[in-house]
């Protein structure tokens, strides 16, 4: 069973048929096996019919393979020349990872036989799919070469993965192709809406298009809008777009950035935080449980909501190491990294990353300092304050010997704010991280950051000091978008599906937006 088994049926059906084809390339060999494949196939449970995902182009056939009429080569220069855009090679299967609304793909066929031949193709596919093949049919000479072009039309279907055979027949001979397709909109996105939808003949109404980027690259996009006959746009209200008055079509080809992430910042702020430095055993609040060794160690909490880079979080989680990770799972890492990193961990705030040293259970532990974490409310304000605390903590190993570092983050409940403040400290020494990154590793903000070890404290910034209290605010992503606008008079009644589309160098196929316009007499 599997590939094992597989793999010796295989190359002994390849061996067969390069010695009935000597000519024959190791492409072409492929070809006649994946296209005779015999597609009558069900799954495990004896019942429910297999699909391209289960069995590729089907079982192995080879009282056909050695007499398909086509053949479909591909080179090994092709897969090279290809990189990562592998939908258009000459392959004798049609597979794409990740499709738009719409697409189409070419493929060459070959002729195997020694006399003309005439083929014409059929598809079986999804309700609400089109797949259509141009020319439906052809013919072609003894050795002769034709190119076709399978265009998939998904546009009216959910996010989802498809599955279609394009067949084609050529007298008592049938090969077919298997189209899987996973349908999701590139980071590059269209939307189109026509307000009012319902209008009356010779009343006007405006039509919005809008590219969006979703992605961290710069697109380019080239987006064009035809607008049938019935609904004739007026040349003096077009905005954003080229107008051809001929075809009632609108044009629009620029670059659009990439989404710039969410900032985040770390300043020095002592007056928005209602308290400096509050040790929480103060209050009664006990030290966190701890491991044997309390090294490399963390705790999630769940807080009151709060917001960080304009999402909402209820938990944080607490590392040993002098980081809180917002939200939950964070990695837990001793090397400190320095802001922006998109290695994990993200969506940190650090005041004091580096490796520290609890002190454990274990008789004789070689740690030092506690953690702890609680809420806190004060009688003049209305909001809960998320703590955690770290109190007199010591690096890691021999050099831990005198180290003593105490500091706090606070997390408004409910708000945005948020402070790292600082208690007794001993001196810096090397390998430190002071500051915070956004969710993905793409913007952070170091107020110290030291990454070499052994040199002592020589980094950039001013490490943090008793008594400092540093505020961390963020500032959302922004979606860059270009859209254009015109208003359009209706001329005849009737229903109209309007469209816009959108290509783009970043994506192979195309976006499609539609806009539904009612006009009645």
């Amino acid at each position: 069973a599997g590939t094992s088994m597989a793999a010796p049926h295989v190359a002994g059906a390849g061996a067969l048929l390069k010695a009935l084809h000597p000519d024959w390339t190791p492409g072409q060999i492929k070809s006649a096996l994946m296209t005779t494949a015999r597609t009558a196939i069900v799954k495990e449970d004896g019942t429910t019919p297999a699909d391209p995902y289960d069995m590729g182009s089907g079982r192995i056939d080879l009282s056909h393979a050695g007499d398909p009429g086509l053949t479909f080569d591909v080179r090994a220069a092709d897969y090279v020349n290809s990189a990562n855009k592998l939908t258009n090679l000459n392959y004798p299967s049609i597979s794409i990872p990740a499709m738009p609304d719409r697409i189409s793909v070419q493929r060459t066929a070959h002729s195997t036989l020694t006399e003309t031949g005439t083929w014409a193709a059929t598809v079986e596919v999804t309700r609400g799919i089109t797949v259509s093949v141009e020319p439906p049919s052809f013919t072609v000479p003894a050795g002769g070469e034709q190119r076709f072009t399978v265009t998939i039309d998904a546009s009216g279907m959910p996010d989802g993965t498809y599955f279609a055979h394009v067949l084609l027949r050529s007298g008592d001979r049938t090969v077919h192709m298997p189209i899987s397709f996973v349908k999701r909109q590139p980071p590059l996105a269209l939307a189109k809406r026509c307000e009012p939808a319902t209008i009356a003949v010779g009343e006007n109404n405006t039509c919005t298009v809008t590219a969006t980027n979703n992605g961290s690259a710069d697109g380019d996009v080239r987006v064009r809008d035809v607008m049938p006959p019935a609904l004739q746009v007026l040349s003096d209200t077009v905005t954003g777009a080229n107008l051809d008055p001929a075809t009632n079509a609108l044009s629009y080809t620029g670059t659009i950035s990439g989404v710039t992430p969410v900032a985040v910042n770390v300043v020095t702020n002592t007056n928005d935080l209602i308290t400096g430095y509050l040790p929480l055993a103060s209050l009664g609040i006990p030290p966190n449980p701890c491991s044997t060794s309390c090294d490399d160690d963390a705790i999630t909490y769940i807080t009151p909501p709060f917001t960080f880079g304009s999402k909402t979080y209820d938990r944080v989680t607490m590392t040993t190491n002098g980081y809180l990770g917002i939200g939950s799972n964070t990695p837990i890492r001793p090397i400190n990294q320095r802001f922006p990193d998109p290695t994990v961990p993200n969506n940190v705030v650090a005041p004091y990353w580096t490796d520290l040293d609890l002190d454990g259970t274990a008789p004789n532990d070689a740690g030092a300092g506690t953690w702890s974490a609680a809420y806190v409310t004060f009688s003049s304000d209305s909001s809960t304050w998320f703590v955690a605390e770290w109190t007199g903590v010591a690096r890691y190993g021999a050099d831990s010997a005198g180290t003593a570092h105490t500091f706090q983050v606070w997390i408004e409940g409910g708000g945005d704010r948020m402070f790292m403040v600082y208690g007794p400290n001993t001196p810096t020494e090397d390998k430190l991280t002071v500051g915070g990154e956004n969710a993905d590793g793409t913007a952070g903000t170091n107020v110290y950051v030291d990454t070499a070890s052994g040199d002592g404290a020589k980094g950039t910034g001013r490490p943090p000091k008793e008594g400092d209290v540093l505020a961390v605010s963020t500032a959302p992503e922004i979606h860059h978008s270009h859209a254009f606008s015109y208003q359009a008079r209706a001329m005849t009644a009737g229903v109209y599906t309007t469209a816009a589309e959108l290509e783009s160098s970043s994506f192979v196929g195309t976006t499609v937006a539609t806009a539904t316009v009612t006009i009645t007499p």
